[in-house]
C-alpha cells in the first residue's frame, strides 16, 4: 500500500498563485508527507535492536553507570559515546550495514568532539578563523539574532 501511495502520486509546484506542470513522485516521501514521522521510527527502532542485539557495550562518554545518550531530531540521530576504539570500529561496521539495508546516508564526518580538559587557544583561534571567514557570505542586515547563532553554530560545527 506504501509504495502505491509512494508511486502513483502526482505533484506540482505553486509560483506567485500559479501551478506549475505536474511532477511524477518516483522515489520516497514529499516533504512534509504525515507518513515520514512513521516511517523514521520504524527505521530508527530497526537501528536501536541491531545495537541491542549485537551487545556493543557502548559507554557514556563521561559517567560509566550511565547508558549513553541517543539525540534524535527530525531525521537525524546522534549517538553519543566514548571513543573506545574496537566499540566504535564495530558500530561503524552496523552502521555500514544498515545504511546498506535501508539506502540511508550516514554521515560520519559530523561528529562532536568532547573533552574533560580544556581546549587550547590554538584550536579556538581555527574555529574563530573559520566563522570569519564565513561570515561576509552572508548579508549582517538580514540575519536576525537567532540567525547569527545559527550561522556560528554551523561554522563551528563544521
Amino acid at each position: 500500500m506504501v509504495h502505491l501511495l509512494l508511486t502513483t502520486e502526482k505533484t506540482t509546484v505553486l509560483l506567485n498563485g500559479v501551478s506549475g506542470p505536474w511532477i511524477q513522485c518516483k522515489c520516497g516521501l514529499r516533504q512534509g508527507d504525515p507518513l515520514s514521522p512513521y516511517l523514521f521510527l520504524i527505521v530508527v527502532d530497526l537501528l536501536h535492536r541491531l545495537v541491542v542485539h549485537l551487545k556493543i557495550s557502548l559507554q557514556h562518554p563521561l559517567v560509566d553507570d550511565l547508558p549513553y545518550p541517543v539525540v534524535q531530531y527530525a531525521d537525524d540521530t546522534l549517538l553519543i559515546l566514548r571513543a573506545i576504539e574496537d566499540q566504535v570500529q564495530r558500530l561503524k561496521r552496523i552502521l555500514d550495514s544498515f545504511a546498506a539495508a535501508t539506502i540511508l546516508h550516514i554521515n560520519f564526518h559530523k561528529k562532536l568532539l568532547l573533552s574533560t580538559s580544556k581546549i587550547p587557544a590554538s584550536v579556538l583561534n581555527t574555529m574563530a578563523i573559520k566563522a570569519e571567514r564565513a561570515v561576509p557570505g552572508w548579508r549582517a542586515a538580514l540575519l536576525s539574532r537567532t540567525g547569527w547563532l545559527t550561522l556560528a553554530k554551523s561554522v563551528l560545527m563544521a
